[in-house]
């Protein structure tokens, strides 16, 4: 990618560098949900920064409900509007044995393990 002027190419590096002090830039555009969670960040949260029972409950909560639902976005895509039509599909038919929604609860659960 290239700039018609410096000015441009300034204002496209000061971009950037807030992204990147605001924790926003991911640099692989091609990044999926799926590859990130189960590449980096599950194994990087496990033992010992969180006890086994927490980090087993985090990982099977995304690989049952998260990671079907929005593993193939590229995580540059994700916006809260894809994670607003999860959750409403997890309290409406979010159960896999078919029979009806997840607790407003779980749901929530889900939400905080997402935020991490």
């Amino acid at each position: 990618m290239g700039f018609d002027t410096r000015r441009e190419a300034e204002r496209a590096l000061r971009m950037v560098l807030h992204q990147v002090d605001e924790a926003r830039f991911i640099d692989r555009h091609d990044l999926t949900l799926e590859v990130f969670l189960e590449g980096e960040w599950i194994p990087a949260v496990g033992p010992p920064n969180l006890r086994e029972s927490t980090w087993a409950s985090y990982a099977g909560e995304l690989r049952r409900h998260v990671i079907p639902s929005l593993g193939s976005a590229k995580i540059q895509d994700l916006r809260p509007a894809h994670l607003n039509r999860l959750y409403g599909e997890l309290l409406r038919h979010g159960r896999k044995d078919g029979s009806g929604g997840l607790s407003p609860r779980t749901v929530r659960y889900i939400h905080t393990i997402v935020r991490k």
